[in-house]
């Protein structure tokens, strides 16, 4: 897998962080992993570090995962930190397809985004 997943119970937080050359399969793994993860519970913030992602997705795979995400993070926050205009453009539409199942935000800044959770 190319993302790495950690949760930080005291926080009530998880990290899920993009390590470099993903694609559609490891997105899904990712989002799989925590979903099923004992440790990650009712409540809990997702911090999406995605700032080393390669994989963008296209307008199709977009909408897949913002439905997958809905379902997976339904009453969650994530937060989505992002390097690439072109990965914010497509992280927008995953949310987009998200619709309002889940509260998200893309950030430019890992310690906003981590504030904005903590919050």
């Amino acid at each position: 897998m190319t993302y790495t997943i950690t949760i930080d119970a005291q926080n009530r937080l998880a990290r899920v962080t993009a390590d470099g050359s993903e694609d559609m399969v490891a997105a899904l793994e990712s989002m799989r992993s925590l979903r099923e993860d004992p440790a990650f519970r009712p409540g809990y913030g997702v911090l999406c570090d995605l700032r080393k992602q390669t994989f963008v997705p296209d307008a199709m795979q977009s909408s897949g995962l913002g439905t997958l995400m809905s379902g997976f993070f339904y009453g969650h926050r994530l937060a989505f930190v992002i390097a690439d205009p072109a990965h914010a453009v497509a992280q927008h539409m995953v949310i987009a397809a998200a619709r309002s199942e889940v509260v998200a935000r893309v950030f430019g800044d890992l310690r906003e985004a981590e504030s904005w959770l903590l919050d």
